[in-house]
């Protein structure tokens, strides 16, 4: 019983030669059994490698792979278990989550650090995670406390220790659970050993395995592997390295992981007292791949040597070929086109090509559709989810009727679905045309008259509508025999049959597991769903979507697995409702379509990260960018760095845990590696500019290369901006390239960037091209002759019709009646016609704002709730908490926003560092003043919080307005027993409170602010209002000398993120509070300075009383006159010149205010009072508008 470890470059033929062993030792021995082990992912691949060599082998095209099986470790197992003693039940990750879901739930009374996040699914995708890999390295819960270091801080100490005594708490009931359900995907390993044990040496003498493809063996995988070594009669393993960089010491990072498989499996193997035969080294190599490829790949694991021993060889660059492109459909047309050009003109066949990227996602669409129009046979290794599978979102609906009480959105979404049905046939309604018009006339009913919540579900409630007799129509207007109310009469009878009683069979607060499977299977049965998938998959049959057809017929069969698995998990298990449905939404979401395996002769499109068993002859690398190549991913672990380490000291040689980061840094070297012998023939490198990137250049790796050898760039067979025909392209990708011209020409020319006559000139070209390949100039000329209208702009619409669009009483926001005062237009826009962009996937100010908002909120809400009073924290406590709320945060699935690029990373990390500074800043004056956060982020207004109370003025003509919004924070502290309060606005910027602003309405927020906060708290006093800021100030500054002697010196937190606003107490009261402020000094907290004669200087930002009065009064004049003025129907365009980011003027609004200085410049307003006149100016103004209201009262 041996082993032996071959070796040899990844282009050798180490496959071919062990084959070849394979069929000697089955000439000598027939009764030999021939294993050819590799992962599952690849076994179709493997099989066809295997067969094919057979074929070649025999000299027969009736070749069976009799003589060896190609298996993974799991169809090894069902081989070997002739008696099927160890055939269990299978289980999907989703399966995996339900049982993780379960201990922790049954563990929480006994969490502390985790206690928080036990209902997250973020966070129990990442547990789940962890105890994969824990298992997998054969760790066990008794082995996680090795991970425990010793720290000088013992808080941080405590922290640490209780969270890994967690988790190995629950990963120990995590195993006991999936040994007593005996899974197979966690037992199959222990199984295949113990047939190994059972059967011994003697069972397995003429036994013979190879295991390929296995670069980066865990510890299970290297346990087992060892276990093979010592029963069968020999066992080989594959790695892609010489046996001399298998014993160097030199570093080199290409190969660094699988030389560490080389250490780690040979020290097992001997320490087992298993023969180690010396290496095979296999140097054949491929006699398929040119000489040139051969040398570019060598050379790529050379190169990165280069520091130490200048190696710069030049080579030839006639099978390596490098493009970048200014989109992606040019790059996907560029590399049909290329593809049709190799099939028709050089005799290759689709199934020699291979397309590689490395995120297929963002390919999904385009991808199939390009290769389609250019007629290329297409197999998309990509397997999708079902999370957007309209059937999925059908349950989930169904689902929330219950969880959410009918809610309209749920019960509207079923009754257009294809997949439920009412029954109106008593109506005469027979065709398709005459079901959906009738749905839309009763959906017509139900919003017209809420029919939804209780006034669905409750019998008891009577429908009654005021045109109940109407006729309805049929599909071509003309009025039935049918009323309304007959129709609505009708349609709830059918939707409580249907709907209604099936979720009120759900009538206790929790069922058993067998209970809930049985009560939704019921359910599916009343909905006839399985029929109409049969009935949708043979309507997609017909129509030729065999891939569609496929996808309703998988869709069951993952329902009734994941309804099989519960079942399975939870039989005799209490479990709550919402938990069934979010168990089964998110099962259903998180499966995927099985992938139909290729025909003989289609084009592959797959992953970079993706083995391949032999090299395609043709290989095109897309999207090959600097950020995915190398991929810098984020490590989602529980353990860190350190504690893996100390773990691995500490732990048995069959044990091991990966060190994520440095093996993500090699496996990035590795791939791109493998990447450069993928094909035999020729290479084509390509990357393409994305809409929301900017500055993508090459992969390091590629322009590492392309430097060393002075490659360079372009495709010879296509120069994709020359806006000539595609030679090769089959007609619909010639009429789309044509139309792209067309249009990057006309959006050129209306942007500027091209002259009237460059842009003729090129036309002319298109036309000629146009007329040569017989399309259609009218189908494009709207196009390129579009003609702009101006149209004059209303400036009032009629009152009844604003009181229509905003409601009387007015209920807005402060920053809506800031809007009104910058723009009336722009107000119009956004809150009459509602009008906003489409939501996307980008790190805007919005996205970052909301996180400084929740992050500040989530931690401070900590403190109110535990009445802990910041001035009793340390920084590093506070730091704590902060982490504590950070993690818990990024555990949400919907913030993983900040995971989708290097860049979103690193912003977020900057602004966890502005948070950090902005907490201290609060503790520095929790400190100094005794300052204590009252509230934060506050509701008020209607419909909020009612023992919060918001602010309502009448307007006149029974019109009133009432203020909602939320005050980011107020602060509180005492002296002398009189409580102060201040309120804070968070702002990313640095903003500061003007008078001019409030005098033009276009700063009343912490006016607005202070004045709720009073009203709810009348018996306390006003300290002020302010404005933080929380990012960051850049600013130049001379640099203190000294300090680089002492860089680590850290900045006053008060000195960073102060406030600014306005004070309302007097120099003698500020003093009280700031113990430390001396006459001559600027308050360390506040925005005012006082003077050496105890008085506040000119430039303090101080109210007094009178003013203070003042301002409070004027910011309700102007309250009052914009709720007038926009029930009014004011919405004349007039921005102030001042202020050029206002809607109307920038992108998207100002498409359609069609705004031009040159033409409205008399539409501007000017700010010309200054800040000084502010406060006169307010005076005279508010008279003014008292002696009108009174005016005006008077009148009436």
């Amino acid at each position: 019983m041996a082993f032996q470890i071959v070796t040899g470059q990844l282009a050798s033929q180490k496959a071919k030669r062990l084959l070849d062993n394979f069929m000697s030792i089955k000439q000598k021995d027939a009764q030999a059994k021939l294993y050819y082990i590799v992962p599952e992912h690849i076994k179709f691949d493997a099989e066809e490698y295997v067969l094919s060599y057979l074929q070649d082998y025999h000299q027969s095209e009736q070749a069976a792979m009799l003589d060896i099986q190609v298996l993974s470790f799991k169809r090894l197992l069902w081989y070997l278990d002739q008696d099927k003693k160890y055939q269990q039940k299978s289980i999907t990750d989703t399966g995996l989550t339900m049982i993780l879901r379960q201990v922790v739930r049954q563990q929480a009374d006994h969490l502390q650090v985790f206690r928080r996040q036990i209902d997250r699914q973020g966070f129990l995708d990442k547990l789940l995670q962890q105890f994969k890999e824990l298992y997998e390295a054969q760790v066990t819960a008794t082995d996680l406390l090795l991970a425990r270091l010793d720290h000088d801080n013992s808080l941080i100490q405590n922290q640490e220790e209780r969270e890994i005594q967690e988790l190995s708490d629950l990963y120990q009931s995590f195993l006991e659970e999936i040994s007593r359900l005996q899974l197979d995907d966690y037992v199959i390993y222990q199984q295949l050993e113990e047939i190994l044990t059972k059967k011994g040496a003697e069972g397995f003498k003429d036994t013979y395995l190879i295991m390929d493809q296995h670069y980066h063996l865990n510890a299970r995988e290297s346990h087992l592997l060892a276990q093979f070594a010592r029963y069968c009669q020999k066992v080989w393993l594959t790695l892609p390295l010489s046996h001399q960089e298998a014993l160097s010491q030199q570093y080199n990072p290409v190969i660094n992981l699988p030389r560490a498989s080389y250490r780690s499996i040979k020290d097992l193997i001997l320490s087992l007292n298993i023969e180690v035969l010396p290496d095979w080294d296999i140097n054949e190599t491929n006699l398929d791949t040119l000489p040139s490829i051969m040398q570019v790949g060598a050379s790529f694991k050379d190169i990165q040597l280069m520091q130490t021993n200048g190696y710069q060889p030049k080579l030839s660059q006639d099978h390596h070929f490098f493009q970048a492109f200014a989109s992606q459909e040019a790059e996907l047309m560029a590399v049909t086109n290329e593809i049709r050009k190799l099939v028709m003109k050089q005799g290759y066949r689709y199934s020699d090509i291979l397309v590689l990227a490395r995120n297929l996602d963002k390919y999904r669409t385009l991808a199939p559709l390009y290769f389609s129009l250019n007629e290329i046979p297409l197999f998309f290794d990509h397997a999708e989810t079902m999370a957007k599978h309209s059937l999925v979102d059908f349950f989930e609906s169904l689902l929330n009727l219950k969880a959410y009480h009918f809610k309209d959105r749920d019960l509207l979404y079923l009754l257009k679905s294809q997949y439920f049905k009412l029954d109106l046939t008593s109506l005469g309604i027979k065709t398709d045309a005459e079901y959906e018009n009738g749905v839309n006339q009763l959906e017509n009913i139900l919003i017209a008259n809420g029919y939804f919540s209780y006034r669905m579900s409750q019998e008891s409630f009577q429908w009654h509508f005021t045109n109940q007799d109407q006729k309805m129509v049929d599909p071509y207007g003309v009025a039935t025999d049918i009323s309304l109310g007959e129709l609505a009469e009708l349609g709830r009878q059918s939707i409580n049959r249907q709907l209604v009683e099936p979720l009120k069979r759900w009538s206790q607060e929790t069922l058993t597991g067998g209970d809930a499977v049985t009560w939704f299977y019921q359910f599916l049965e009343i909905l006839k769903i399985k029929e109409s998938l049969i009935e949708l998959r043979d309507e997609a049959i017909e129509e030729g979507q065999l891939a569609a057809s496929r996808h309703y017929e998988q869709v069951w069969d993952s329902l009734m697995a994941l309804l099989e698995e519960f079942y399975t998990i939870f039989k005799n298990k209490k479990i709550s409702f919402d938990l069934f449905k979010d168990l089964l939404i998110q099962g259903l979401k998180k499966s995927s379509f099985n992938i139909i395996p290729p025909t003989l002769d289609q084009v592959r499109f797959t992953n970079i990260e993706s083995p391949q068993i032999r090299q395609a002859k043709i290989c095109f690398v897309l999207d090959l960018n600097q950020d995915q190549l190398p991929l810098i991913q984020v490590q989602e672990s529980f353990l860190n760095r350190q504690q893996r380490q100390a773990m691995n000291d500490k732990m048995l040689v069959y044990q091991h845990l990966s060190l994520l980061e440095d093996d993500a840094y090699h496996r990035e070297f590795f791939l791109a590696y493998q990447l450069f012998f993928r094909a035999s023939d020729r290479f084509y490198f390509a990357y393409h500019q994305d809409v929301n990137e900017e500055n993508q250049t090459w992969s390091p790796f590629i322009s590492q290369l392309m430097k060393t050898h002075q490659f360079k760039e372009g495709w010879p067979p296509l120069d994709s901006n020359s806006g000539r025909a595609l030679v090769y392209s089959s007609p619909a990708i010639q009429k789309m390239n044509f139309l792209e011209g067309v249009t990057r020409l006309d959006t050129e020319s209306q942007q500027g960037q091209a002259h009237a006559q460059d842009l003729r000139l090129s036309l002319g070209r298109l036309l000629n091209w146009d007329r040569q390949n017989g399309l259609i100039w009218g189908a494009i000329k709207d196009l390129v002759l579009r003609a702009k209208t101006n149209q004059s702009l209303p400036d009032q619409i009629k009152a009844e019709t604003a009181v229509a669009l905003y409601g009387n009483p007015l209920v807005a926001s402060v920053s809506r009646l800031e809007s009104y005062f910058q723009d009336p237009y722009s107000h119009f826009l956004q809150y009459g016609l509602r009008l906003k962009e489409r939501d996307q996937f980008l790190m805007d100010p919005m996205v970052a704002g909301n996180y400084y908002h929740e992050i500040l909120d989530r931690t401070l809400s900590q403190l109110i709730e535990e009445e802990i009073h910041l001035k009793d924290l340390s920084p590093d406590q506070l730091q704590i908490l902060l982490d504590h709320q950070l993690q818990a945060f990024n555990e949400i699935e919907a913030n993983q926003i900040f995971q989708a690029s290097a860049v979103n990373r690193a912003l977020q990390q900057l602004m966890q560092a502005d948070i950090s500074q902005v907490l201290l800043n609060h503790l520095a004056v929790a400190h100094l003043t005794g300052n204590q956060p009252l509230h934060t982020e506050l509701i008020f207004g209607p419909g909020r919080r009612q023992d919060f109370k918001g602010l309502a003025y009448p307007l006149g003509h029974n019109q009133e307005i009432r203020l909602t919004g939320k005050i980011d924070r107020i602060d509180t502290l005492s002296r002398k027993g009189q409580d102060y309060l201040s309120v804070i606005d968070y702002k990313s910027g640095n903003k500061e409170f003007k008078l001019q602003n409030l005098y033009y309405g276009l700063d009343l927020q912490i006016v607005t602010y202070l004045s709720v906060a009073l009203a709810n708290y009348p018996n306390s006093q006003a300290l002020g209002a302010f404005y933080q800021s929380l990012g960051r100030k850049f600013e130049s500054k001379k640099i203190d000398l000294s300090l680089l002697d002492n860089p680590n010196q850290a900045q006053n937190p008060l000195e960073s993120h102060r406030f600014s606003g306005f004070i309302s107490q007097d120099s003698e009261k500020l003093r009280e509070i700031e113990v430390s402020l001396e006459p001559g000094q600027a308050s360390q907290v506040y925005p005012v300075q006082v003077k050496k004669d105890g008085n506040y200087s000119a430039n303090s930002s101080y109210f007094d009383e009178e003013t203070m009065k003042l301002v409070l009064t004027y910011n309700q004049a102007l309250i009052q006159e914009a709720g007038r003025k926009i029930l009014a129907g004011n919405i004349h365009l007039s921005p102030f010149k001042e202020l050029s980011h206002t809607p109307s003027l920038t992108y998207p609004y100002r498409l359609l205010s069609a705004f031009d200085a040159t033409e409205h410049y008399a539409r501007y307003r000017h700010m010309n009072v200054s800040n000084k006149e502010a406060l006169g100016a307010i005076q005279l103004d508010l008279e003014a508008m008292l002696k009108e209201e009174k005016h005006d009262k008077d009148s009436n």
